[in-house]
């Protein structure tokens, strides 16, 4: 009976998807204006503190927010008829607080909100933190000294950013780190990750996520650790001095990789690796069937590899 209802559950959402893309693409084809659903009105107003800026604190539930590099300290921003905005400078810090109403025949079509975005310019410097509901976060060549971000649903783009450290919680995260120097990574506390990083380098990069799928291409960290349930990782000319994977289902494909000490440890691990460097020079540690042969290298450099169902393949470029 359960299973039956389930059936039944998954066609009739199929079905309601189906119907509403049939709708959308219909619509879009004989020109219709979706935005004109949002009843919402929208007043554009900009700010310009007075005092000296040190940090900057956003908590904007339903805005799309771009942060970018700049001479001087600005907001621009829009304020709804269903939400309401307060902007201030406190002791140093740039507070900005949005907060939506929570009706939801009023904001229902509320999609307006796309395209009225937050646009804070900051200077060199300082501390970045964003917090919010569902949030979608765009930064563009900034240098500070840290960002957070706090929320349960995160959709973050970086480019082209120098941070000290970058610190990031969500139960949803969709994101993209282009061309940065991040000195500190931490992605923690985490349902689901979608995280794609390439051009970067640091010290640390750490992701904690129970559904995690990262892809990595020329980035530089002295150590990259990845921890989850299920742990979905492509990476390509990659250099770190170690880079450990722990998780319970992990499908791995780590090309030209560079490192001195790799870890990869699950009960299902599927596993295909291609290690830049001399076979001779790494020791290689195997814990379960189906593993590439244990034997010593002839430096401290190591491969150790531990798992219950195992499809392993290693090569080396030398």
């Amino acid at each position: 009976m359960r299973k039956a209802f389930k059936k039944l559950l998954i066609t009739a959402i199929s079905f309601c998807a189906a119907g509403v893309l049939i709708f959308v693409i219909g619509m879009s084809v004989i020109g219709w204006d979706f935005y004109k659903l949002d009843t919402a009105e929208y007043t554009a107003k900009s700010y310009t503190p007075e005092a000296v800026v040190s940090s900057f604190e956003l908590d904007v539930e339903s805005f799309p927010v771009i942060v970018k590099r700049g001479d001087a300290v600005s907001l621009d921003y829009y304020e709804a008829s269903d939400s309401v905005v307060s902007v201030e400078t406190v002791n140093g810090v740039l507070k900005v607080r949005e907060r939506q109403s929570r009706n939801p025949f009023v904001n229902m079509f509320n999609i307006g909100r796309f395209k009225h975005k937050y646009v804070l310019t900051v200077v060199d410097g300082g501390d970045v933190s964003i917090s919010g509901g569902t949030i979608s976060v765009t930064l563009d060549g900034l240098q500070a000294s840290s960002l957070s971000i706090d929320a349960p649903n995160a959709d973050v783009e970086i480019n082209a950013c120098k941070f000290d450290s970058l610190r990031v919680k969500s139960s949803n995260l969709d994101a993209s780190i282009f061309n940065s120097e991040i000195a500190d990574v931490k992605i923690y506390d985490c349902l689901n990750v979608d995280l794609a990083m390439s051009g970067g380098s640091g010290r640390a990069l750490a992701v904690e996520a129970t559904n995690l799928d990262a892809a990595l291409a020329n980035i530089n960290y002295d150590s990259m650790n990845f921890d989850g349930i299920n742990v979905d990782i492509s990476a390509n000319d990659v250099i770190a001095r170690s880079i450990k994977a722990d998780g319970t289902n992990s499908d791995l494909e780590l090309q030209s990789i560079s490192a001195d000490i790799i870890e990869l440890k699950s009960v299902n691990l599927t596993a295909e690796i291609v290690v830049n460097g001399r076979a001779a020079d790494y020791g290689i540690y195997g814990d379960g069937k189906d593993l590439p042969p244990s034997r010593p290298g002839a430096t401290d450099k190591r491969i150790t590899l531990t798992g219950v169902n195992n499809d392993v393949s290693l090569r080396f470029t030398a």
